[in-house]
């Protein structure tokens, strides 16, 4: 299951900074302004609400400094929505204590549509900072304001930070806070992230219903998402069929990022249950759909696949496409799985090479496998010595599986050695 967020700000891929761009890119009525007339243009009126037409303008031309003047010149004139876009426009430059200072003027005007808004910017400002505390501190005024917009985010926001700080009661409260408000956003949001928190407690049927709420609202981001996450829940509880059917809903959407996560997952299921075809076609739907992350993983898994049925040729081709990727996690996945194919062929020498370029990549969720692995082929080449420092290496990592698996590997090479001491 994917953790309810990446960071605090963003629940599902989706930021709570989205909702500032309409501070920037709101329609305005500017009409077209030669580059070399913006200045003029702005020198040329004295009214706050010309101002921040102007800095609308002059964003979506792309004209950065341009729009910061004009947004300044309102916002120091009092202009409270000025001031949240003078926010958004600082915090994409990495100004943040300009950023902070806008949204804190904003948030103090007590402006009724604007103030929570900019609350919402000092949250996620303050998380992205690390500063959870601030961050819950900024949120709940936006929450409490009731705002129809406004409060669902806040609430959502208040619902990550409870979750990534273990407060989960909470985050279920937060969440379903946004839920209630019946947002056309982020009441699916909140409802796919309860279901995430929910079925991360072990509460499989609160899960399934929060992502059925998700899934009901036909959003076209949080439903194809639940769906992705209800098929991998039903997985693990053993219902094939319905997780099959999950998965499949979520292909069918179309989505761009989670109906190639789907096929991926499908992949997989298909895998398990014995059904090569099918998981080779939906390894294949993933690969095709060129998604930077799950295409990689679905090379990886297919590369697996296509060894256990044989297909040697095939299984090196697809493990070298994933490689070949360079993605950061997946690729060196895909080495250790080269590396082991390689070795069941005979070629040793390949196989070490390319489990080794897997531990140099250094990428901790796999660098303990790669080192098991680079442990298990240096002992059958009779590399004592660099098989124990390979084994204790992963054994060191303190992964849950590969650790242990190290240790008992490397108690067994001492013993053959005569060291047991």
């Amino acid at each position: 299951m994917e953790t309810i967020a990446a960071q605090v700000g963003e629940v599902d891929g989706y930021q709570v900074s989205d909702i500032l761009l309409d501070y920037a890119t709101s329609t305005p009525t500017v009409g077209d302004v030669p580059a070399h007339s913006w200045q003029a243009v702005i020198d040329g009126t004295s009214a706050a609400d010309a101002w921040f037409q102007i800095a609308s303008a002059a964003y979506i031309a792309g004209r950065i400094a341009d729009a910061q003047t004009a947004a300044r010149r309102a916002a120091d004139a009092g202009h409270v929505p000025s001031m949240v876009r003078l926010g958004l426009l600082l915090t994409e430059q990495g100004d943040v204590a300009g950023a902070r200072e806008a949204y804190q003027r904003a948030a103090d005007s007590g402006h009724a549509d604007h103030a929570p808004i900019a609350w919402v910017g000092l949250g996620v400002l303050a998380a992205e900072q690390g500063d959870l505390a601030e961050a819950r501190d900024a949120f709940q005024p936006a929450a409490d304001s009731g705002h129809a917009d406004h409060a669902p985010i806040a609430w959502v926001g208040l619902g990550v930070l409870a979750a990534e700080q273990g407060d989960l009661a909470e985050a279920r409260d937060a969440f379903q806070q946004a839920i209630d408000s019946g947002h056309t956003d982020w009441a699916p949001s909140a409802a796919e992230s309860l279901g995430a928190l929910l079925a991360k407690q072990g509460d499989v049927d609160g899960a399934r219903d929060a992502f059925q709420q998700a899934i009901d609202s036909g959003h076209t981001d949080h439903a194809p998402l639940a769906l992705a996450n209800l098929g991998l829940l039903l997985a693990r509880q053993g219902d094939v069929d319905g997780a099959r059917d999950a998965y499949q809903r979520a292909i069918d959407s179309g989505h761009t990022d989670h109906a190639p996560r789907a096929a991926a997952s499908l992949g997989t299921l298909l895998a398990e249950q014995g059904d090569v075809a099918g998981a080779r076609d939906a390894f294949q739907q993933a690969i095709d759909s060129g998604h930077t992350d799950h295409a990689p993983l679905a090379l990886a898994n297919l590369g697996l696949l296509l060894a256990r049925q044989g297909d040697v040729d095939g299984a090196r081709d697809a493990v070298q496409r994933a490689i070949d990727s360079g993605h950061i996690d997946h690729a060196s996945l895909a080495l250790v799985s080269l590396g082991l194919l390689l070795a069941e062929q005979g070629d040793v020498a390949g196989a070490r090479e390319a489990v080794q370029r897997a531990v140099d990549s250094g990428q901790k969720r796999h660098t303990s496998l790669a080192l098991y692995s680079l442990g298990v082929l240096l002992a059958e080449q009779g590399d004592v010595a660099g098989a124990r420092e390979a084994y204790q290496r992963a054994a060191d990592s303190g992964h849950t599986d590969h650790a242990p698996r190290a240790a008992i590997s490397l108690g067994v090479l001492l013993a053959e050695q005569g060291d047991v001491a």
